[in-house]
């Protein structure tokens, strides 16, 4: 027997239900019509004889049924091209859509009107009858042109049904509202059951399609029982097995009844032998899932319906990102936790979003360039989370080793004019470039700043001052007011060079140091769809060093940068470059770096450390 609060998704998701209620419909219209009485000059009056109508309701009668058979032939092509070409997942969708069952709907009710005026018309009491209602019979003529129109209409929605943007848009817009409730917010860890927690098992095999969340905790908190959920909904569980934990909800409470709350469990905790959508989000991913993987198969083969998912998906995960998701944790009255429930978080969403399209479509460029987009999307719009900023990135560095080991043809070229980065390399470790608050890189030795880049073509590594500096004079070593020139920051050859020999003479190198900016470089480098590298570099900036060989901590090296002369050697990039989505040049108009500490490495090497400030 059907539980009663499963009876509305029944309903909503059934073929059937809403043209049998259309039948009964039209039989009672059809009773009440009767009875009015109009005149053969009547505008609204059946114009015939009796025999007349009897042979008109019959061709309406016979041409429904052909029109309903056509219609049915019509849905099962439907679903068997939905079921092979994308996934069987996506059938309950066909099922689900309103317009369908309405045609059916007004066909069957058409059918079963004038099949029962057959009963009635130009017959009484068995005999042959002048005497018809004549009104009902014209209301006839309506729902059979009425008919007419929806079999147009239904041809129409048909056709636009079965294409992929719309099949995924219905996904979209059915899980968006899911994904909007916000039942499942609690993102910090469960606590661990007690050891003397009651077990309850599993009733019968299924998915856990829906808790009703509040009417249980209801039930609990009346009778002090916490009780934990082991199943997220969307699962599935198998008879036997654990569903669900019980103990007292506080330290004096009594021992909870294992027979209540298997009843409770029973009433609340609904098992059926399909997932659906009213609690569980990740239903909805997986249809879209399912329709990237189909398409990357080798019998499909279609890379684009896939990417075409992937964007779908990437407006479920930003939806997703910009919310808490986690567990549902109720508490009652007195703040005792009387049910948890738990749910997926945002990185077991995002993993197997992305997980499973990357292992079929890695050695596609398109899909990786999409999926990258996707969790770029997560990263401009997620919360300030730093394990959901470790899921992202960590995505994106499987995507990118994926990338490099299967991409057969490395030299793809894409589209280099969709930029789209907030970068700041002055984040701390271990949290995303661009949503940390403004700070200062300390002890820049050896680091790559971290990186958060939300458009997958822009790998936004800037190569500044490194912190590995290397401090010589130049050949023509004095200039004016005895100040002498830094060659270059880099490391030294393994070879010494005539500029090195010429250098090396000098035996005291204590002084005040410039960059020679006419033979140094700073230069920038971004990965480019992971398949080549784009390359620029700031052409406007000046640095000074003091050097004291005898006191290296007394050295001091700084540099100044001026952000607007970014120049990669394309101007639409590069205006991009210098918005508020990457360096702000407006409100940051320097990069700076300054020494924090200076040691000799050797005779004439010296290593200094500092502090990289981008945005202050």
């Amino acid at each position: 027997m059907m539980r009663r609060d499963a009876l509305p998704e029944y309903i909503r998701g059934s073929l059937w239900v809403l043209p049998t209620a259309c039948v009964f419909v039209a039989l009672l219209l059809g009773s009440l019509l009767s009875l009015v009485n109009v005149g053969p000059d009547s505008p609204l009056a059946f114009q015939g004889t009796a025999d007349d109508a009897r042979s008109l309701l019959s061709g309406i009668t016979g041409t429904m049924v052909t029109v309903i058979a056509l219609l049915l032939g019509l849905a099962v092509v439907a679903l068997q091209l939905s079921s092979t070409q994308f996934s069987p997942r996506l059938l309950r969708n066909f099922l689900r859509d309103r317009p369908n069952q309405v045609v059916l709907g007004v066909f069957v009710g058409t059918f079963a009107y004038s099949a029962g005026g057959l009963f009635t018309v130009g017959v009484t009491r068995g005999e042959r009858s002048t005497v018809f209602p004549r009104f009902a019979v014209s209301f006839a003529v309506v729902l059979l042109f009425l008919s007419l129109a929806l079999l147009i209409f239904f041809a129409d929605h048909l056709a636009h049904s079965i294409q992929v943007d719309n099949i995924m848009r219905v996904v979209e817009r059915s899980t968006l509202p899911v994904i909007g409730t916000g039942l499942f917010t609690a993102e910090v860890d469960l606590p661990a059951v007690p050891a003397g927690a009651i077990t309850l098992g599993v009733p019968r095999s299924g998915y856990v399609q829906a808790v009703e969340v509040q009417r249980l905790a209801a039930t609990l908190a009346d009778h002090r029982v916490a009780v934990r959920l082991r199943p997220r909904v969307g699962e599935h569980v198998v008879a036997g097995s654990v569903l669900a934990w019980a103990w007292p909800a506080g330290p004096g409470d009594r021992r909870p009844d294992e027979a209540f709350v298997a009843v409770a469990l029973d009433r609340w905790v609904r098992i059926g032998f399909e997932r659906t959508l009213e609690q569980d989000p990740g239903f909805g991913f997986r249809q879209l899932v399912d329709t990237a993987c189909k398409a990357l198969s080798p019998a499909i083969n279609d890379p684009y319906t896939a990417v075409q998912a992937i964007e779908h998906l990437s407006v479920l995960f930003g939806a997703l990102a910009g919310r808490p998701v986690g567990d549902y944790v109720a508490r009652d009255g007195s703040g005792a936790v009387v049910l948890q429930v738990s749910g997926r978080r945002f990185s077991q969403h995002v993993a197997l979003g992305v997980g499973l399209i990357r292992r079929y479509g890695a050695a596609e460029p398109t899909v990786i360039e999409a999926l990258l987009r996707l969790l770029s999307t997560c990263a401009v719009l997620s919360l300030d989370d730093p394990e959901r900023w470790a899921a992202i990135e960590e995505q994106a560095r499987l995507l990118v080793d994926a990338a490099e080991s299967a991409v057969r043809e490395p030299a793809i070229s894409l589209p280099s004019t969709r930029r789209r980065t907030t970068s700041r390399a002055c984040s701390p470790p271990g949290e995303p470039v661009g949503r940390s608050p403004p700070c200062t890189t300390p002890q820049a030795e050896g680091r790559r700043p971290p990186r958060r880049d939300p458009d997958p073509l822009v790998e936004l590594s800037a190569i500044l001052p490194t912190a590995t500096m290397v401090v010589r004079p130049v050949q023509n070593g004095d200039t004016r007011e005895g100040t002498s020139t830094v060659a270059k920051h880099r490391a030294p050859e393994s070879a010494p060079s005539d500029f090195e020999a010429a250098t090396s003479a000098l035996d005291d190198v204590t002084g005040d140091y410039t960059v020679d900016v006419t033979h140094t470089r700073i230069g920038i480098r971004a990965r480019h769809a992971m398949v080549t590298t784009v390359r620029g570099a700031f052409t406007d900036f000046s640095g000074a060093a003091r050097l004291e060989p005898a006191d290296p901590p007394a050295s001091s090296v700084s540099i100044r940068i001026r952000t607007a002369s970014i120049d990669t050697g394309n101007a639409d990039r590069d205006a991009h470059l210098r918005s508020a989505d990457f360096l702000d040049v407006d409100r940051y108009p320097e990069i700076v770096f300054a020494s924090s500490e200076v040691e000799q490495v050797d005779a004439d090497v010296f290593r200094v450390t500092g502090d990289l400030t981008i945005r202050e």
